[in-house]
């Protein structure tokens, strides 16, 4: 993926992260709870995050979708759990993460 070509903002804050974590283990002993990760987008995500390290939740609201692409996470060696949800937010950004609860 082409960084400097991406056209949609969600796919270069996703390029630009990934490009941040080239190393392998760069998230090692990191949490990353991805909305969305059952599918598309955010299976990709999941899938990259977890081979850079990263101990993953994938939320999706099919469930069944967020369930598939933990078992394929954990099979291929990484560390993932599923959840059931639906996410929408109706506060400021800066109170998120200090509610979050796992």
């Amino acid at each position: 993926m082409n960084c400097r070509k991406a056209a949609d903002r969600g796919v270069i804050a996703l390029c630009e992260m990934i490009e941040m974590t080239k190393a392998v283990d760069a998230l090692k002993n990191k949490i990353a709870i991805v909305t969305g990760g059952g599918m598309g987008l955010g299976r990709a995500l999941c899938e990259e995050l977890a081979r850079k390290g990263a101990t993953l939740i994938v939320a999706d609201i099919k469930g069944d979708a967020a369930v598939q692409v933990a078992e394929r996470i954990t099979r291929n060696g990484g560390h993932a759990r599923e959840a059931a949800a639906f996410v929408r937010w109706h506060e400021p950004y800066e109170s998120r993460g200090s509610r979050t609860v796992l």
